[in-house]
């Protein structure tokens, strides 16, 4: 009844607890799916009366595809969730979420400031990116739920994460402990 994809092993930044990097390469990337195995998969989990799928990754919005495969599975009738670090969801990317909406999309918030997020990202500028990503899709009223991992790298930040998300109406909280 639930389906959670990596569709992509391709991610812009390099998370310390990743464990999907170290699959980031040209040799693994080439061996990915094809967009239209992807959508033939799509039809067939439809057809078994799947009614949920997660796209994550890497970074799904990585693939120059995944709005092909993100409109294809809303058209579908799935319910979609999108696990995302942000950093990618542009305006453009906003405005087709809001065009056909997903059940909601989850990003990766590993802390409230520059320094501690993107210690844990590895990616200069990956802060603002995300930022401005969790404006744009609240600007749109695209369902969200922002999410951390608790680690020694961002311990110290871990309940001002909460408070952040607390203050933004119709924002989730979830606190991973696992990884």
């Amino acid at each position: 009844v639930f389906c959670q994809w990596e569709i992509t092993c391709r991610c812009n930044l390099k998370c310390v607890m990743c464990y999907t990097d170290v699959f980031n390469t040209p040799e693994k990337i080439r061996q990915e799916l094809s967009t239209s195995e992807i959508l033939r998969i799509l039809d067939e989990l439809k057809e078994a009366g799947c009614p949920e799928i997660c796209f994550t990754g890497g970074e799904p919005l990585s693939r120059p595809d995944f709005f092909e495969i993100y409109e294809h599975a809303i058209r579908g009738g799935f319910l979609v969730t999108v696990f995302s670090n942000g950093t990618l969801i542009t305006e453009e990317a906003a405005d087709r979420f809001a065009a056909l909406p997903p059940q909601r999309i989850e990003i990766s918030l590993h802390g409230v400031s520059a320094q501690t997020f993107e210690r844990v990202t590895l990616g200069k500028g990956s802060f603002e990116k995300c930022m401005k990503a969790i404006g744009l899709l609240r600007d749109r009223q695209i369902p969200l739920l922002l999410k951390t991992v608790a680690m020694t790298l961002n311990q110290e930040e871990i309940l001002e994460v909460k408070r952040y998300v607390d203050s933004l109406p119709g924002v989730s909280f979830h606190l991973g402990l696992f990884m």
